[in-house]
């Protein structure tokens, strides 16, 4: 709240990281940058996949795409989404099923590249978990940088170089994450 209320962009970004910095405040590091590195990525990676794969149902209705198939029919308006999720999986793994979908797919050059890559992913537990972990160490990178704007702007007030507001925002999505998954495991 005080870093949505804040009125610089330099303040949002320093309250932001304050809020995570309490948050994943541990014992299981030496400095809260491990706690958060470690916490925050790990928290950010867990449905990473999942999350994908439920935009890329979203896209499909937003490109009109059916998802009615002999068998399997996904709802947009099913309120269980990890149904959603688990039914287009069987297409997936299906490849009846996905032939069609990819060829439902072909009318958008984006989604048929989408859904080319997640089957590829989906049948192959290596190229799956080579994701999560590709995911997870561009994580890690990423706070790592927030990490030293927090500094230059904690230590020096050096924002000549920053585009704060995006680096706000970017932060902003770990921490959401990061309380989504506390209070789902809580």
């Amino acid at each position: 709240t005080m870093s949505k209320l804040s009125v610089s962009v330099e303040e949002k970004f320093i309250n932001m990281w304050i809020a995570i910095e309490s948050l994943s405040r541990l014992d299981s590091h030496d400095n809260i940058i491990g706690n958060i590195i470690i916490n925050v990525s790990s928290a950010c990676s867990i449905r990473y996949i999942y999350k994908e794969i439920r935009n890329f149902i979203e896209d499909c209705f937003r490109c009109e795409i059916s998802l009615d198939f002999d068998g399997v029919v996904i709802n947009r308006n099913e309120p269980n989404k990890e149904l959603l999720v688990q039914n287009i999986l069987n297409i997936f793994r299906n490849n009846t099923l996905y032939a069609e979908l990819h060829n439902r797919c072909s009318t958008c050059a984006l989604l048929k590249h989408r859904c080319e890559k997640f089957h590829a992913l989906l049948n192959d537990e290596k190229k799956l978990i080579n994701q999560i972990k590709s995911h997870h160490q561009t994580i890690r990178w990423h706070l790592d940088r927030l990490y030293r704007i927090r500094n230059e702007i904690a230590h020096s007030a050096n924002k000549q170089f920053i585009s704060v507001v995006s680096y706000t925002e970017h932060l902003y999505d770990y921490l959401a994450t990061y309380i989504s998954e506390l209070a789902r495991f809580s």
